[in-house]
């Protein structure tokens, strides 16, 4: 699989009640209500060209007036739209006939008598696959020690999954082969017991389809008793990497060159890390975005290849306001705590639309302050982070 952008949003949903200062009991009058309504989003979907689709919108209100509408880019779906249906649960059902048309975002708006929630995005996919790989192996000639790259790439919509095959058997598992986020295949020291034929299967479980890319031969020689500097063995990766907090991150480096390049990594200019010729690191946290520098030498010369790791925190809530009733003519403010890296923007909804921030009304950094309550400002809101 690539290394991708990070794209997350969070909702978090309160009710405000306003009412008139005589109608409320106590010195203070600020009492705690239970939400009248409740959303859960829907689910991202990616199905063949030849499939139905049903996004649900599982809403619950204890008051009456329930009622779901839906957004594509945006854009409202009309009840007279011949493309989608809307059930009598509130899930769309969008036809073979018109998926293709109908990639894209999705999002479900649950309306009551007191006030509207609206979803976070679904995103409508239609499965894909290439018809000929882009990239796939070559036949390679090369010496013992020595790192080989076979490449192996095909468009997929989502990613399939990649495994190899040497003389028509899987690849055992050793150390020494390594499987790139691209789908290549790295030999990072080839032995002569990896002489062979190589190939690249591809299976899509969507489309329920195989592919399998041409043979590659390997052979592979007696060591080299030509001298050579250090060269870097293309990757064809980003050397901009992001991640997030608890994955994996792998960063390959493939040098030729004889004598045998001696390899290490260093973090930021300063810290050695490693020898080896691929950096494992797991369960990363925030602390380890940086930069990574695989350097290589021998007599010859010396390399360096940099590669930019950005690890980014889901955005998450501290602190959340509770639904409450309050007294008209008063200050209210909700306070809102939020973390994530990097930093999340916080917006504000009103009846899953965007909050009008007018001259009484502020958005002071994440927290809400309405200076002077008016009865008008009563209904739901929701806090949106990503």
């Amino acid at each position: 699989m690539a290394f991708g952008i990070f794209q997350l949003s969070l909702v978090f949903t309160i009710g405000l009640y306003i009412a008139l200062a005589s109608d409320i009991a106590g010195a203070i009058g600020i009492n705690e209500i239970p939400l009248s309504l409740s959303l859960k989003d829907p689910e991202d979907a990616v199905i063949s060209r030849e499939q139905n689709v049903v996004l649900k919108c599982e809403a619950k209100s204890s008051v009456p007036g329930l009622s779901i509408s839906w957004f594509h880019e945006n854009t409202p779906l009309l009840a007279n739209d011949t493309r989608v249906q809307i059930s009598g649960d509130g899930s769309l059902n969008i036809s073979k006939t018109s998926a293709k048309k109908m990639e894209g975002s999705y999002r479900c708006l649950a309306r009551n008598d007191v006030g509207a929630v609206l979803s976070n995005p679904a995103q409508l996919k239609i499965a894909t696959i290439g018809r000929e790989f882009i990239e796939q192996p070559d036949n390679v000639n090369t010496t013992e020690q020595q790192p080989v790259i076979f490449p192996c790439h095909i468009d997929s919509t989502p990613d399939a999954i990649i495994y190899w095959e040497r003389d028509n058997k899987t690849l055992p598992q050793n150390a020494r082969y390594v499987p790139l986020p691209s789908g290549a295949l790295l030999i990072t020291s080839t032995h002569s017991i990896d002489t062979g034929f190589y190939r690249c299967v591809v299976k899509h479980k969507t489309l329920k389809k195989t592919k399998q890319s041409r043979w590659g031969q390997l052979l592979v020689s007696p060591p080299s008793v030509t001298s050579s500097p250090p060269q870097f063995l293309p990757l064809n990766l980003s050397l901009n990497i992001t991640s997030i907090v608890g994955e994996n991150v792998t960063l390959p480096c493939a040098v030729n060159g004889w004598p045998i390049p001696v390899l290490r990594w260093v973090y930021n200019k300063d810290s050695l890390i490693s020898n080896s010729s691929v950096l494992h690191l797991t369960n990363v946290t925030t602390d380890l975005s940086g930069n990574y520098s695989c350097i290589a030498n021998n007599v010859f010369g010396e390399v360096s290849m940099n590669f930019t790791l950005n690890i980014f925190e889901i955005p998450h809530f501290n602190v959340t306001p509770m639904s409450m009733s309050y007294p008209s003519a008063r200050m209210v403010r909700l306070e809102c705590k939020v973390n994530g890296v990097p930093p999340p923007k916080v917006t504000w909804l009103k009846n899953g639309a965007p909050l009008e921030l007018i001259g009484r009304i502020k958005q002071l950094n994440t927290t809400l302050v309405l200076s002077h309550s008016f009865m008008t400002d009563a209904g739901k809101l929701v806090i949106i982070i990503g």
